[in-house]
This record gives structure tokens, C-alpha cells and sequence, in this order.
């Protein structure tokens, strides 16, 4: 991702004159659908609904980190800002982060699947193991970067070897407020 595209990620709208709240909206995302797609034409409210959410990081999306990583950061605190605000929310609404799925697939998927009382077949053990196994690659291969095969395991880890102590440490710092609901002093 270009430092410009990311530029572009970091703006928060200003409240339009005679904007009109869009409670419709408020309430389907608080509503008891397991997914919720927003797609509307201009006017219908979607910049004002995420404006609305994202109001408590206004000073640090208008004035981001220099960065890339800081704005990386910042926009993981986003997201996750709502993902948190949504599942508390939703306490019947299962939220699992990456490491924990990537440390052992089996075991998470079959959980995964009897939690959400789907079959856990031959087929989708096989499957499974067959997209998260070690002798998958860690990281894209170039020619594929949308190939979803991976070494779990190794790929949830690869930013320990990728990013700087420094890089680890500003990350933390910025996200602090919402990781700390996923991720203790042994994650980092």
C-alpha cells in the first residue's frame, strides 16, 4: 500500500450542515443479524454513521502518524475500536483473534463449527489442514498474493521478524487502548 492510498484512509468527515442522523442505520448494526452489509447510494448516510463511530480517535485521524506503521496502527485501533464497541454489544457473537486460530486450526475450526452447529466433516478437517499446514509458505507467494494456503503458525509470528523492537513498541503504544481487550504483556 502506497503512503498516498493510506493518506487517503486517514480523514475524517466533518459534520455537514443540516446532516441528517441516521438512526435506521445505527439500529440495524446493533441488531441481532450475524452480518451487516452497508452498501447504499451517496447521501444515505454511510461517511456520517463511520464519522460517528470513529469520533473518540478525530485528533489522531486528522493529524496521523508520519509512519507507516504508526498508520497502520491507527487504522487497526479503528477497526477494532468498533469490532470491540459491536461485540459488547453482541455477547452472542463470537470474536476470535488470528494467533489463537493459527496456533492450532484443528482445534479452533472444530470449536468454531460446533459453536455455530455446523457439521465438522472429513472434508472440512482435510480442508483445514490442507490451507494451514507447516509445509505451507509463511508469507503470498509474488506471482499469487491472494493464495490463502499459509503456515499458520509461522505466518501469525512473521511480524515478530518483520517489524523493529521500536516499530513493536510504537504499535503497542498506539493501540493500547482497545488491545489490551485482546492481547496481554506475553503477546508482545
Amino acid at each position: 500500500m502506497t503512503d498516498a492510498l493510506v493518506e487517503t484512509r486517514f480523514h475524517l468527515p466533518a459534520p455537514r450542515r443540516g446532516a441528517v442522523a441516521r438512526p435506521r442505520l445505527a439500529d440495524l448494526l446493533a441488531s441481532k443479524a450475524r452480518l451487516v452489509l452497508v452498501s447504499a447510494p451517496a447521501g444515505f448516510g454511510k461517511t456520517t454513521l463511520l464519522a460517528d463511530w470513529l469520533q473518540p480517535f478525530a485528533e489522531q485521524i486528522a493529524q496521523p502518524p508520519p509512519t507507516f506503521v504508526g498508520k497502520a496502527a491507527l487504522l487497526w485501533l479503528c477497526v477494532y475500536h468498533v469490532v470491540t464497541l459491536a461485540a459488547a454489544q453482541h455477547p452472542d457473537w463470537i470474536c476470535l483473534r488470528l494467533e489463537d486460530i493459527a496456533a492450532a486450526p484443528q482445534e479452533a475450526f472444530a470449536d468454531l463449527y460446533r459453536r455455530l452447529d455446523l457439521p465438522w466433516s472429513e472434508r472440512s478437517q482435510r480442508r483445514v489442514a490442507a490451507h494451514s499446514n507447516e509445509q505451507n509458505p509463511v508469507g503470498a507467494p509474488r506471482d499469487d498474493p491472494h493464495a490463502i494456503v499459509r503456515h499458520s503458525q509461522a505466518a501469525a509470528q512473521a511480524w515478530r521478524q518483520k517489524l523493529s523492537a521500536e516499530e513493536i513498541s510504537q504499535i503497542r503504544r498506539l493501540t493500547e487502548p482497545v488491545a489490551q481487550h485482546y492481547y496481554a504483556d506475553h503477546d508482545w
